[in-house]
């Protein structure tokens, strides 16, 4: 039986921004590239289309190794054509790029992956491809639950210690059952190399039309917006799953978070303060 809980179950917190600062981040990646673009609070302002940012790239030991001027709300870094290493993520080297941007008298940090996860056909089936190359996922289900506090744990670290323990006894994969979690659980799994399967969270009672008839259709895709947009571009997230065990035929693939078009999902950010 699940435990009866209420009250806030996320993080909330404030802080001091100035007058035009950056909401949300946007990446994209690949195996070489990354764009990233820029949502702040004056994206609909025609003159904030000309105001200056500043993208810092470093490495693990914190040195600067690129650095890009650019204008408008978006920019694209080529690693290979900037002759800069490319480290690709996996579970065996989990290596992440830590970057600031900086824009108008606003400064935030965040980190991205260079990675792909699709499905492609290997000797006439299909398996899953991590960097283009097949992959065995071996998991757990995580349905979230703290034995101190129930849908948050006691201390935040204890969202570090969890994956790790699944590291520890040989897994690779979480599915993360009917919930979405705060950003700091999925940032211990992009830092300690453990993929999600992320679950569709029940939008509701069970609808004939929209549930079962038109379980292809625009609303299912709607609710995958929804859900995107509160995960942020979390690399360890490699599939969204929709409805009961769809990943025996594939056929949540088609929601994959690989695809370009469909990675747009946004990303958590630490601001500079001072």
């Amino acid at each position: 039986m699940y435990t009866p809980v209420s009250g806030i179950w996320q993080s909330v917190w404030l802080e001091k921004v100035p007058k035009y600062y950056i909401e949300e981040l946007i990446v994209h990646v690949t195996m070489e590239t990354v764009r990233i673009e820029i949502i702040d609070n004056g994206t609909e302002n025609k003159d904030n289309e000309d105001l200056q940012s500043t993208f810092y790239l470093k490495n693990k030991e914190g040195k600067l190794i690129y650095k890009k001027i650019f204008k408008g709300s978006s920019m694209t870094l080529d690693l290979k054509k900037e002759n800069l290493p490319i480290k690709l993520w996996s579970p065996e080297d989990p290596y992440l790029y830590d970057y600031q941007i900086q824009r108008g008298k606003d400064c935030v940090e965040s980190y991205f992956a260079l990675r792909t996860i699709e499905v492609g056909m290997i000797h006439g089936k299909k398996q899953i491809l991590l960097n283009k190359k097949p992959i065995f996922l071996h998991g757990v289900l995580d349905q979230g639950y703290f034995a101190e506090g129930i849908y948050l744990p006691k201390e935040p670290k204890e969202y570090d210690q969890d994956v790790k323990r699944v590291k520890a006894l040989g897994f690779n994969t979480i599915r993360k059952h009917i919930k979405v979690e705060p950003e700091r659980f999925y940032y211990a799994c992009d830092k300690q190399g453990v993929l999600v399967f992320q679950d569709m969270v029940n939008s509701g009672g069970y609808h004939l039309l929209m549930d079962t008839i038109l379980k292809e259709a625009s609303a299912s895709k709607a609710r995958m917006v929804v859900l995107e947009t509160q995960t942020c571009n979390e690399n360890a997230i490699a599939f969204y799953r929709r409805y009961g065990f769809e990943i025996i035929g594939f056929d949540l693939y088609a929601y994959s978070n690989t695809d370009p078009e469909k990675n747009e999902v946004r990303v958590e950010m630490g601001r500079k303060l001072g």
